[in-house]
């Protein structure tokens, strides 16, 4: 019987709900049943995760670091770092999934610093590959098709049960408090005024509770979408987008939204207390596991800032498996896997957006058959054939 190969998978691992992470995560169950492999963190992993896989700290000074093999950087947030050279690897590829050329260079040339003779380039989307104009593959981050799947409720849709959310790596994550300066008086917020805000954290209601959750039939249009809380994944003319939707009987829920009541922009809000009928939730990221979020909305928006470009956009290919509508920014990664029309809308303006936003509030055959599209341009896009070539190439 052959040796397994080693394949040794290196990434901070600091946020269970990050998309660099769950990409690491998804390629470690996939390569796992083929292969032996390690998952390595550069940092402090997120507890969340490491409860939940066998992640080792790389440590130089005690000799706990990755040797020989196939050694997989995804990303290039830290300086490989000189425990590369004693590593010895066989192969090394770097998986680069943000669009950070000042960062990937040096990183580069560290590694041939450290005698690694030859270095693959994998890229998160062909955007991203031919802005950097350097050899390579590319390749989605895989996403679990039983994880993310249509509501049962969504009868045209629905396959095989979601799995317990227990299971999730972000489950039994307490509820997150925003993190900083500590809030000011609500009439002296910058956000006092905005009258239809309701800010959840710690001591929320149980979700399921909540007037968002249930059945589509009986409650307001829903739009959403979820993220880091971090300024720079929210786009400044958002709000004005959402103010206009709740003017319209929708409702709004942004998971990892905190930001935008205290750091990020200065449209008029209203810090809590709210009243109970407020029709923006502002949640912190990872309140709730993503596909449980995803199944509380009609449909996903999603931009981001000025200095935020997504190389992939994972959240968006989540939500599409999960049968959602998916209305876009026309700036990013994930452009060329949305069919305009069919799978799921792109815009380049607020008017654009907010009609499209409009057409699916009225309109809910139009949502049921985007959202099966969506879902078929998912389940095309990680299917078995698919994926066999993800494993193929890391078992070269």
């Amino acid at each position: 019987m052959s040796q397994l190969r080693e394949i040794h998978l290196v990434n901070p691992l600091w946020n269970a709900g990050g998309g660099s992470e769950n990409r690491t995560i998804e390629l470690f169950r996939e390569l796992s049943p083929h292969a032996l492999v390690s998952l390595w963190s550069n940092s402090q992993p997120d507890p969340a995760l490491a409860r939940l896989f066998p992640i080792r700290r790389i440590d130089p000074d005690s000799g706990s670091f990755p040797r020989g093999g196939t050694l997989v950087f995804i990303g290039v947030y830290k300086p490989p770092g000189a425990w590369v050279a004693a590593a010895q690897p066989q192969r090394t590829i770097v998986v680069y999934n943000t669009r950070t050329p000042r960062a990937l260079v040096p990183f580069m040339k560290q590694l041939f610093d450290q005698n690694v003779k030859s270095v693959e380039v994998v890229y998160a989307s062909e955007q991203l590959r031919q802005q950097t104009k350097l050899r390579g593959v590319v390749e989605p981050s895989l996403i679990d098709l039983n994880r993310f799947q249509p509501r049962r409720e969504d009868k045209t849709l629905v396959g095989r049960g979601s799995p317990d959310p227990a299971q999730h790596p972000t489950a039994g994550l307490p509820e997150v408090q925003r993190v900083g300066r500590a809030s000011p008086d609500p009439a002296q917020h910058p956000t006092a005024g905005f009258p239809d805000v309701q800010l959840v954290g710690r001591g929320s209601p149980d979700p399921a509770q909540r007037p968002t959750e249930g059945h589509p039939d009986v409650r307001p249009f829903t739009v959403g979408r979820l993220s880091r809380d971090d300024p720079p994944k929210h786009h400044p003319d958002d709000l004005s987008v959402y103010q206009q939707l709740i003017d319209a009987g929708c409702r709004v829920r942004i998971m990892g939204g905190t930001c935008l009541a205290t750091d990020c922009l200065a449209t008029p809000y209203r810090a809590p207390p709210c009243p109970p009928d407020s029709r923006i939730e502002l949640l912190p990221a990872n309140l709730e596991p993503a596909e449980t979020f995803l199944h509380s909305l009609d449909c996903l928006f999603y931009r981001t800032g000025p200095n935020c470009w997504e190389a992939f956009g994972r959240v968006i290919f989540e939500a599409m498996a999960c049968g959602l509508p998916v209305v876009c920014h026309r700036r990013g990664g994930y452009i060329t896997s949305i069919d305009h029309g069919i799978s799921g809308f792109l815009f380049d303006t607020n008017d654009e957006a907010l009609a499209i936003l409009r057409r699916l509030q009225a309109d809910r055959p139009l949502r049921a058959s985007i959202g099966a599209s969506a879902r078929a341009a998912v389940e095309a896009m990680f299917s078995p054939a698919e994926r066999a070539k993800v494993i193929d190439y890391y078992l070269l």
